[in-house]
C-alpha cells in the first residue's frame, strides 16, 4: 500500500498494481477488490485488468465480479465482459 501511495501518482502505475495481483495473497487481492468498488474509474479499470490473472480461479474471479456489480460502472461491466 505505501509502494501504491508513492507510486499512484506516476505514470506507468498500472504495471505497479499487476505486481500487486501477482503477489497473489489475501491482502493484496483485497486491496484490488477495493480499488475496483472505489477508486477513481481510471484505476478500477487498471485495479481490474491486474485481476484478470484470477479469471481461472472461479472463487476469487466470482469476488471480482461482484466488486464490479457494486460499483455499477458500465465501462468495468464492458471491460469484465472482455476479460471474459
Amino acid at each position: 500500500r505505501d509502494a501504491w501511495e508513492t507510486a499512484s501518482k506516476q505514470q506507468g502505475s498500472g504495471q505497479l498494481l499487476l505486481a500487486i495481483a501477482l503477489h497473489r495473497s489475501e491482502e493484496a487481492f483485497a486491496f484490488l477488490v477495493e480499488m475496483i468498488e472505489s477508486a477513481h474509474q481510471s484505476r478500477a479499470l487498471e485495479a481490474l485488468n491486474a485481476l484478470a490473472i484470477f479469471r481461472q480461479d472461479s472463487a476469487r474471479w466470482e469476488e471480482v465480479e461482484a466488486a464490479v456489480r457494486r460499483r455499477r460502472d458500465s465501462k468495468l461491466t464492458a471491460r469484465l465482459k472482455e476479460i471474459g
